[in-house]
């Protein structure tokens, strides 16, 4: 059900911005200054009044709509499912009303805040906003300062992507002539797709990019977008392939199940495929597609870095995009090719590439050096000696602040990998930047010494974002390298956390890996001790199953029905006899003698090897007035440190009924 009508909505941001006036403008660069709880506000050095008061929601700040037109000038359209589009000159922001996904230039984030009607006024999370039109965010004192360059004064007047010729992407490879007056819309998060509106919202056009590594012929192509097109249930009216000028290209017209009538064209060059599609919702007829030929006709699958007449729209440098974690008010740099973990202060890469942050109060008295000692301790806790190398700490100044690296590698059975953790200390909060690659054999010698001395980074062509030979591997050098690369390039919006956030503790850094936690469930009748360094991956202990993970291992218990418990534990059996006969590392003992209180248990113990790593399960199964009961814990032999299976045990024979 929606709040309110996307026509009353639409007048709502029209009255509300009209009733201020034009906006205030100043020279190179305009301000807005804003305290929390408070409706006062500094527009371009004016006291003003905002319409509502900001607040906090979800560790973000939220400001109505309106201040971002009071201050910048900013146009605000009202589309359909309420969806609401910012522009400022040549950068467009999307976002859904009571969504927390949000469409900027760099692609699509989540803020910790979705946007929201409060008594008719639109309120929005400020800094995904202000970050998506170009701002720079920062804290002075008690006042949060949002600034922007001036362009030019739009006086909420939509401009076009650039004012340049042509535009394109440097990344990908492409550029087309510059469609004044439309407004770039969002696009894929990896800037694989470009797309384009005018003012009216009857042209559409749409640019992709794909890799693609086998060479296609225009009659290949040709026959793909007939394929796609009737698959999708649309009428091909003309179909051509285009051979002979500078680019072989395959276009076909159509007409989509609404009556829109459409043009696209494909071309493969550079080891990409192409797709250009223009809509036309006023065209009666494919041929009056024929007007738009002058533009269609200026796309070219190149992208000239030395012609000051085309606009780069790829936010992407040196094959880098950045990124943003609102909840710690962190931006940074990534690789292209990596993708944010959902839900996550996380980011993963090809090939087991991934970078994890994480922040936590300062236990008193701690500095950076004893903290890299408890983590050298935490290190030999969670992995058997041979299983990791400890190779030391230097320093790197991280966001402004002085930090320090650890450095070491792990290998649970498949394979090292290259640990890179950067520690900073602020404002009574630890900040921890965890990346992790795998491990090159060229650097690091048999006696597990790395020489981090030499340079030797993986070469990369700033044009596709390819890196030459194989990126799966990554050497000691490469690995401290491309952390530098991304430890330089973030900056934490220290006094945001501070303002945010109370006390926040790190579990997975306990030192004492006997701490408990007791779990109790009332629906199914039983309490369980779970270790305080375990991470929760579903812990709602009145739902039938219950799950952790903990460095090398993880742990699952299951409630269930059972009209026959007998069936499910033959079932079990035959399961693991099966396998052992047939895989020669499955390793299987079951024991029969188990008792949980008065009640009766199996437990199997088996040790095989999955997908290189071999590793150990305990299982107890058990069944009681018609419920059965499974216990599962798995631990990699790299991680069977005598407390991480204490850990484990304890949690095994904790288990108690509450009757």
């Amino acid at each position: 059900m929606r709040v309110t009508s996307a026509a009353l909505l639409a007048s709502m941001l029209t009255l509300g911005a009209a009733a201020v006036g034009s906006p205030a403008h100043a020279a190179d660069m305009q301000e807005l200054r804003l305290k929390m709880g408070s409706k006062e506000a500094v527009m371009n050095g004016e006291k003003g009044n905002l319409t509502r008061t900001p607040y906090v929601s979800g560790g973000t700040l939220m400001v109505p709509l309106s201040a971002f037109y009071k201050a910048f000038g900013t146009s605000s359209n009202m589309g359909d499912d309420n969806t609401v589009r910012i522009t400022y000159g040549s950068r467009a922001v999307t976002l859904t009303i009571g969504s927390k996904v949000i469409w900027t230039p760099q692609g699509k984030l989540e803020s910790p805040a979705a946007p929201v009607m409060v008594a008719g006024t639109l309120m929005v999370p400020l800094r995904p906003v202000a970050k998506g039109l170009g701002a720079q965010v920062s804290w002075e004192g008690s006042e949060l300062v949002i600034k922007l360059p001036d362009q030019g004064g739009s006086n909420g007047e939509s401009q076009g992507p650039s004012t340049k010729e042509r535009i394109g992407n440097s990344y990908f490879g492409w550029s087309i002539n510059n469609p004044a007056g439309w407004i770039q819309g969002a696009g894929g998060d990896d800037e694989s797709v470009a797309t384009f509106s005018d003012s009216t919202g009857a042209l559409y056009l749409e640019i992709h990019a794909v890799k693609q590594k086998v060479k296609q012929d225009p009659e290949s192509l040709l026959d793909a977008l007939i394929r796609e097109a009737e698959g999708q249930g649309e009428t091909v009216l003309h179909e051509e392939t285009v051979t002979g000028g500078d680019y072989d290209y395959a276009k076909i017209a159509a007409e989509d199940g609404d009556g829109v009538l459409w043009e696209e064209r494909i071309y493969y060059a550079n080891g990409h495929i192409y797709a250009v599609y223009l809509a036309d919702e006023k065209a009666v007829h494919y041929k009056d597609l024929d007007k738009h030929a002058d533009l269609l006709n200026s796309f070219k699958p190149s992208f000239d870095q030395k012609d000051k007449s085309t606009q780069d729209l790829s936010a992407l440098k040196e094959g880098t995009k950045e990124s943003y974690i609102s909840k710690y008010g962190l931006t940074l740099r990534i690789p292209a090719s990596w993708s944010a973990v959902t839900g996550q202060p996380a980011y993963a890469g090809p090939e087991d590439q991934s970078l994890r942050f994480s922040v936590s109060s300062v236990p008193q008295g701690q500095t950076l050096t004893l903290w890299a000692e408890q983590l050298q301790q935490n290190l030999k806790q969670l992995f058997i000696p041979e299983a990791y190398r400890y190779l030391g700490t230097r320093e790197l100044e991280i966001s402004g602040e002085p930090g320090m690296v650890i450095e070491y590698e792990t290998n649970d059975g498949s394979g090292w990998m290259r640990h890179e953790q950067g520690l900073i200390i602020k404002n009574g909060y630890r900040y921890l930047i965890d990346y992790k690659a795998k491990s090159g054999t060229e650097a690091v010698s048999s006696a597990g010494d790395v020489d981090i001395s030499k340079k030797n980074p993986t070469a990369m062509n700033t044009n596709t974002g390819e890196t030459s030979g194989k990126p799966a591997v990554v050497s000691a050098n490469s690995a401290f390298e491309s952390f530098n690369q991304i430890a330089g390039s973030i900056e934490i919006d220290f006094d945001l956390v501070k303002s945010t956030y109370g006390t926040l503790e790190d579990n997975a850094l306990v030192a004492d890996k006997t701490k408990m936690i007791s779990k109790v469930s009332y629906t199914y009748g039983y309490k369980l001790n779970i270790p305080r360094y375990w991470m929760p991956v579903a812990d709602r202990f009145e739902q039938p199953a219950v799950e952790y993970a903990f460095p090398g291992g993880s742990f699952r218990m299951t409630a269930e029905q059972s009209t026959d418990p007998d069936l499910t534990l033959w079932q079990l059996r035959s399961i693991y006899a099966e396998a052992a006969k047939s895989d020669s590392t499955f390793k299987l003992k079951i024991s029969e003698d188990r008792k949980i209180g008065s009640v009766n248990a199996t437990e199997f113990q088996i040790h095989q090897v999955v997908n290189g790593v071999p590793l150990s399960k305990r299982i107890l199964i058990f069944n009681k007035e018609g419920m059965i009961y499974l216990l599962s814990a798995s631990l990699n032999d790299a991680n069977a440190t005598e407390e991480q299976q204490a850990a484990i045990d304890s949690v095994l024979k904790s288990f108690e009924w509450t009757d």
